[in-house]
Order: structure tokens, then sequence, then C-alpha cells
């Protein structure tokens, strides 16, 4: 189980450098010494009572009509 003064830990590193946002949860266990917690419970307890969860981000971004017609056009 974690404990309340992991938890704000854990906020404490993730609110501090933007890089650490890019761990994932294990990663993220280890930066904090969460050691013996698992990866779930982590995302499970940090997820839940602090609103925080990973995403894939879109790899495209918006194109314009044309450039979308004209992608369709050449593949």
């Amino acid at each position: 189980m974690i404990q309340l003064a992991q938890i704000r830990e854990t906020d404490r590193i993730l609110q501090g450098d933007l890089e650490i946002r890019k761990l994932i949860w294990q990663e993220l266990g280890w930066e904090a010494s969460l050691e013996g917690i698992s990866s779930k419970t982590l995302q499970q307890t940090i997820g839940f009572l602090m609103n925080y969860r990973r995403c894939i981000p879109c790899r495209k971004g918006w194109v314009i009509k044309s450039i979308a017609r004209y992608r369709v056009e050449y593949y």
C-alpha cells in the first residue's frame, strides 16, 4: 500500500520536471523510490487519487484539405 507521504512526493516529482512525465509507471516508481510497489498499484493509486493518466500522443497532426487530398492521391 502506498502511504500518503509517498503519494505527495510522487506528485511533487511529477510537478517538477517535464521530462519525468514521459516515464512509464514503473520508471516513475523508481524515480520516487517506491520499492516494492508494483507499477499497476502506482497507476491505480496515483491515477485515481490525483487524476493522473498516461496516453499515447498522436503522431500525425492536423493538415489542411489540399494536403490531405494530395496524400490520398499519392498513396
